[in-house]
């Protein structure tokens, strides 16, 4: 049983990576250079996504992956040692799915201005993201409550 979440650990930290690698291509691909100091790691990352393509089949590789996760995750609830062991990976599937398609919605923009799918696409991301702080607020909750 450990050895599932463990792996499920490793499956979250890759895909927020994954996630994060995609949504700063989108911001670079915009002409912005408002970028974090990156490793070496995380630029060549970058660098293999500087087309539109590029970016939105990794995009939609994310939010697959991610949803995958987050089923596997509830899948496997009852194992967890901690309730927010669970929420965290959760966490990171929410905040995942919530930056790819944040990515999505920066190409559609620069392609088409502020039409009405970019406009879908960021309400979408921003629900995401609302379910990810929830379920962080959920884990540090749980965290609370074993330190009392």
């Amino acid at each position: 049983m450990d050895m599932i979440i463990a792996e499920l650990h490793e499956k979250s930290r890759d895909i927020y990576t994954r996630a994060h690698h995609v949504l700063l291509s989108s911001i670079k691909l915009e002409g912005k250079d408002a970028l974090p100091v990156l490793t070496a790691k995380d630029e060549e990352a970058i660098a293999r996504l500087t087309t539109d393509k590029a970016i939105i089949a990794e995009a939609h590789a994310v939010r697959i992956d991610a949803l995958s996760l987050k089923l596997k995750v509830l899948e496997n609830q009852f194992q967890y040692p901690t309730i927010a062991g669970m929420h965290r990976r959760l966490w990171r599937a929410c905040q995942s799915t919530a930056m790819a398609m944040e990515a999505e919605a920066r190409l559609l923009r620069k392609a088409q201005g502020e039409s009405q799918m970019y406009c879908s696409l960021m309400d979408e991301s921003r629900a995401h993201h609302r379910e990810a702080e929830a379920h962080l607020d959920l884990a540090d909750e749980s965290e609370q409550k074993l330190l009392k």
